[in-house]
């Protein structure tokens, strides 16, 4: 980092011939401690720092004692000499071979030279022209500025290097079906039993429909009983039809009953007609 990005810009300063008041007031309006001096021609010729300007005004001891050897007396002093000061030039306070800096230079080599010659404010300068000050507030700033900011979150890709971006986690999608292949065999057809038996069924609950209430139920032809595929029988439905099978096979038996009591009758019949 460059002193430039920290560095005070147009900062007050003060020209010689100045009177001291004016050169006081510039110090405590800054706050500075420190002003750079210029010459007719804007050129750095030196600084004037507040330790000096005191220094100028404040009385001695031989003055303190003259005055009364007080406190009080002291300050009194102090104040009249500060009074007979406060309108001659301040050329004779200005330092004229001040310690600089140029600009363009580390911030790193600036604290150096403010903690070596313990000083709190420098010029920088460009040739002879004041560009600005660094202080040891403006190097203090920079370093939490920077310390704020911390380093780059990821290191610049390398030259030639292909920029890469982060995966996106994706979702697990359903798979499509999969499409008919046309070379598979198509599904073989049903064979003639399964048919038959398929209609026996239509048949039966046709005719079941039909069937008047309290009608015996038609029996099962041997060859739609051996083919029929039958139905998965159910907890409740289970006593209904053996119910159903038990009335079918009654009322066969006495079918048969009746007809054999009727070919009886007529074969006695007919002996009593030959006779």
């Amino acid at each position: 980092m460059l002193i430039d990005e920290v560095m005070t810009r147009y900062p007050d300063s003060v020209r010689l011939g100045s009177t001291v008041r004016h050169a006081a007031e510039l110090l405590s309006a800054s706050g500075a401690g420190m002003l750079p001096v210029l010459d007719a021609e804007d050129r750095f010729v030196g600084v004037l720092t507040e330790t000096d300007l005191l220094g100028a005004v404040l009385p001695d001891a031989a003055e303190i004692a003259a005055a009364g050897n007080t406190l009080d007396n002291a300050f009194e002093a102090f104040v009249a000499k500060g009074r007979d000061r406060a309108d001659q030039p301040i050329d004779a306070l200005v330092v004229r071979a001040p310690v600089t800096i140029a600009r363009g230079v580390e911030v790193a080599a600036a604290a150096v030279v403010l903690l070596e010659r313990d000083l709190r404010r420098i010029p920088v300068l460009e040739g002879r022209r004041v560009v600005g000050t660094v202080s040891r507030t403006d190097l203090c700033r920079a370093v939490l500025a920077h310390a704020a900011s911390g380093p780059a979150a990821t290191a610049p890709a390398s030259a030639g290097a292909p920029a890469t971006t982060p995966a996106t986690p994706t979702t697990p999608e359903t798979p499509a079906p999969a499409a008919a292949d046309p070379a598979a065999p198509a599904p073989a057809a049903a064979s003639p039993a399964v048919a038959r038996a398929a209609a026996a069924r239509a048949a039966a609950a046709r005719a079941g429909a039909r069937r008047p209430a309290g009608a015996p139920a038609q029996r099962r032809t041997p060859d739609a009983a051996r083919t029929a595929v039958p139905a998965a029988a159910t907890p409740t439905a289970a006593p209904a039809a053996a119910a159903a099978s038990t009335t079918s096979d009654a009322a066969a038996r006495m079918a048969a009953v009746r007809a054999r009591a009727a070919a009886a009758r007529s074969a006695a019949s007919a002996g009593t007609s030959r006779g």
